[in-house]
């Protein structure tokens, strides 16, 4: 997939080692403790098949009642640096492409700095709604590190 459209580009570092930070991504029973962006949303199902060729899913049930989906592929996987994936989207009321995830897991010592690219979205909008949202998964992820460490 060579994506074109729109893009984003989120970068944070976290207080964790790279193995740690990885594996809460690619790990089912981690992500269903942290892949969401605000507590009025429940994580109700995830799904991982990590390996080049496996699958992802995430549904959200959100404050409404309305169920919200992500899905894709991974591309490439390089333990525990980098994951490529594609991400589809089955949100009410957005009309999207699939597009292109890339993160880079990179060791700082004991701290990882996470790198998200997304790119290849149809429309400014949803890109920017994402890059405002990415922020709140992150600081989700750092908690959920931060306490597996204790």
């Amino acid at each position: 997939m060579k994506p074109s459209g729109h893009a984003l580009r989120v970068e944070r570092l976290l207080d964790a080692p790279r193995d740690a930070v990885f594996h809460a991504w690619i790990d089912a029973n981690q992500l269903a403790q942290w892949f969401h962006f605000s507590d009025e949303w429940h994580i109700v199902e995830v799904a991982s098949d990590p390996r080049v060729g496996g699958s992802y899913g995430v549904t959200w049930k959100a404050p409404d009642g309305q169920l919200w989906r992500e899905s894709g592929q991974y591309l490439e996987m390089v333990r525990p640096e980098k994951l490529v994936m594609t991400c589809e989207f089955a949100f009410p009321g957005v009309d999207e492409n699939e597009t292109l995830l890339t993160v880079e897991f990179l060791e700082r010592g004991n701290q990882t700095l996470l790198v998200i690219v997304q790119e290849g979205y149809r429309h400014a909008t949803n890109r920017d709604n994402h890059q405002q949202g990415w922020p709140a998964f992150v600081d989700y992820l750092s908690q959920f590190l931060a306490a597996r460490a204790r």
